[in-house]
């Protein structure tokens, strides 16, 4: 399974943050593109060649609450990209990701139709119970959320922080969610079901680990296995959860296990069996997702979902076919298929040793010592075979390959014999024929008998009444007219306690990404400041809220040439008035973003020293270029600069961001001035920024 000797275990990628999950994009090249418009790749072939080749995986970061997306993983450091994004919402729909999983069932096996397929799309679920970073009450209104990868700008689902498409290498890219539902808080794993019966494929079971009111609904680590089925995603730029469908499977009971433990799921398509770790038990568990009846309405006892209208499907099912498929396990986290479907891989986060099993018999045939000791998720890559796994303590990537010693890979193409023994199969096809039920299993319950009627108690009392996702107004539940009402009445509310009554949900349901009491730049509870936690704005910047649209900051401008080569600022939500760049005072402790738009100079930042830019050698700090010319190839690479204001010495200005080299920062460190020109290669004119 590893090999004849010894596998190589190699880190391949670093530097994210707390690593939980990792997926390998079904489409590689697809989000990013072929060129940098959106995403700042840089490769030496042109996009076709690399899409034919491409590895691209795709990391939750638990720690900053974001996706990493690592291109040409193949091509080794000198060509690997990370570009790393966020919902700008982070606090509620990326917080504390901890699993990530692609509908990876294209059009040609699924064969639905081009308007309700939903390859590419990728789902998250969130290890938290919906506190906003610790601010708020927790009120249990958590779970997944479903985006789409296709960067077209006529979809919406990559914009910058105003909303606007991501089509330039200056802006900052976020998620735009297409869809959420809410009845998974604290959810520490997710998988695809690459089902194919559904209208549109949004398929997903999750590791609900708050679902156990017998465990202490989660204080105690009891948890649940939760179906959710998305149906027809609302959208970016909607909040519409009235037509969804979940399923609660209380049976099968689950146990989280330490903080900061993924649990890894898998379906495999054929046997139709869900593998779940279950790291607080030290097992795995299988299921048959197909099996199980409708006991009940889930609405009584778990009284908190995402729409109150009769078209949401909230449900409880029981007599499900399930059992135990290994045991004795130290934390099992990560999980995942061979890509033929007959071994099951299982990391020990405890140990380190990744299992191998038999998928039919369970029997064990191999293991690996990896020396890594916080594995999370594991992936095998489609293209080479070899299996991934991410490393929380060391916030890394990690490739197993076989030993050197081996012609084999992890998953080679040498045909693999199963090992369920002969016997026992004929024993099982003869009990099926004698029973008359070709579908026959031996671990059925047939005596199973789902119970109508809901328990007498609730497991979580509503922490909010009218208002948001409890409000009994159905145009809030499906309207974006009636949110939008509900939420202007809540605009001006500055009772922002945590034990306020005030709903930050409906907020975020009225389009409001940013508010007084909403997380912005302020530091966090683990006392992290600026973007280091995910901050809406650059650090020191305060953001402002345009309602359906996004937000903008007061530390963020936009820069244009004009006609004649004149070099303008604007404010990112008002591109028809420039401003007077003498009334822009830039202040100590604050990074300012200035991001050139619309034109195909090159803009150069010059530090002064008292109006005269040569005066003290301050040259310049940065260049920053865009180009409007579709399918350029390479095309732009240079960000939007980046410039802070020095605390110790408050005149001296520095920039920050890695897209500036050594030579223009020191250039930058040595000029003494507060004021910053601006100039176009097209013409000398140099609005001034003190």
């Amino acid at each position: 399974e590893f090999g004849n000797g010894i596998p190589s275990v190699v880190p391949v990628a670093d530097g994210f943050d707390s690593p939980r999950d990792v997926a390998f994009h079904p489409t590689p090249g697809l989000h990013l593109g072929g060129s940098r418009s959106s995403s700042g790749r840089d490769f030496d072939r042109p996009p076709p060649e690399y899409a034919a080749e491409e590895e691209e995986a795709w990391i939750a970061n638990g720690g900053n609450h974001s996706v990493s997306i690592v291109s040409a993983l193949g091509f080794g450091a000198s060509q690997q990209t990370t570009v790393s994004r966020r919902d700008r919402g982070y606090y509620h729909y990326m917080i504390n990701v901890t699993a990530l999983a692609f509908n990876d069932v294209g059009p040609e096996r699924s064969g639905r139709d081009e308007g309700k397929e939903t390859f590419n799309y990728f789902a998250v679920c969130n290890d938290n119970r919906n506190d906003y970073m610790g601010t708020k009450e927790a009120n249990y209104f958590m779970g997944p959320t479903l985006y789409d990868t296709d960067p077209d700008p006529a979809k919406g689902n990559v914009v910058n922080r105003l909303g606007e498409p991501c089509a330039s290498a200056a802006d900052e890219c976020y998620f735009l969610h297409s869809d959420m539902l809410h009845e998974s808080p604290s959810c520490i794993g997710l998988t695809h079901d690459p089902e194919i019966d559904t209208a549109y494929g949004t398929v997903y079971w999750a590791f609900d680990s708050d679902g156990d009111r017998s465990a202490g609904g989660g204080n105690g680590g009891g948890g649940q296995l939760v179906r959710f089925d998305f149906q027809q995603p609302h959208g970016p730029g909607s909040m519409d959860h009235s037509v969804a469908s979940v399923r609660r499977y209380p049976e099968i009971s689950l146990n989280r296990g330490p903080p900061g433990v993924h649990a890894g799921m898998a379906v495999h398509p054929v046997r139709r069996e869900l593998f779940v770790s279950n790291p607080g038990d030290g097992t795995v568990v299988v299921v048959k997702v197909d099996s199980g009846s409708y006991s009940r309405t889930a609405r009584v006892e778990y009284p908190i979902y995402s729409n109150r209208l009769p078209s949401f499907e909230y449900s409880v099912w029981e007599c499900a076919e399930h059992r135990t498929f290994a045991t004795g396990l130290d934390t099992p986290s990560g999980l995942t298929l061979s890509p033929d479907g007959m071994r099951l891989y299982v990391a020990e986060r405890g140990t380190g040793i990744v299992h191998v099993y038999d998928v039919e018999s369970g029997v064990e045939v191999g293991s690996a010592r990896t020396g890594y000791g916080s594995i999370g998720g594991m992936a095998f890559s489609p293209k080479t075979g070899v299996l991934h796994f991410v490393d929380a303590d060391t916030d890394s990537l990690v490739a197993v390959r076989p030993s050197s010693s081996s012609s084999s890979s992890v998953c080679d193409d040498v045909p693999y014999a199963s090992k369920l023994s002969e016997s026992y199969r004929q024993s099982l096809s003869h009990a099926a024929a004698a029973l008359g039920d070709s579908s026959f299993s031996p671990h059925t319950n047939y005596r199973c008998v789902p119970n109508p009627i809901p328990p007498d108690s609730s497991l979580f009392d509503q922490v909010h009444v009218g208002t948001g996702y409890a409000s009994d107004d159905p145009n809030v539940q499906s309207s974006m007219t009636g949110m939008d009402a509900a939420a202007a009445l809540l605009e001006n509310r500055t009772d922002c306690e945590r034990n306020s009554d005030l709903n930050f949900d409906a907020l975020l349901l009225g389009g409001y990404y940013c508010h007084v009491c909403l997380p912005s730049s302020d530091d966090d509870a683990e006392g992290r400041s600026g973007n280091e936690n995910g901050a809406m704005c650059d650090p020191g910047g305060a953001c402002r809220n345009v309602q359906w649209r996004g937000y903008v900051c007061d530390n963020e401008y936009v820069v244009k040439v004009d006609t004649g080569g004149g070099v303008l600022l604007f404010s990112p939500d008002d591109a028809e008035v420039a401003l007077n760049p003498h009334d822009i005072v830039l202040k100590p402790r604050v990074t300012y973003r200035f991001t050139v738009r619309e034109t195909k100079h090159f803009v150069t930042v010059h530090a002064s020293s008292g109006g005269d830019d040569s005066s003290r050698g301050g040259g310049i700090t940065t260049t920053a270029t865009t180009t409007t010319a579709a399918g350029l190839y390479p095309p732009a690479r240079d960000g939007p600069l980046l410039i802070t204001v020095d605390d110790a010495l408050r005149e001296r200005l520095t920039t920050g961001g890695d897209r500036v080299p050594p030579s223009a920062a020191a250039a930058a460190s040595a000029a003494s001035s507060g004021t910053l020109y601006f100039r176009s290669s097209a013409s000398s004119s140099a609005p001034a920024v003190r």
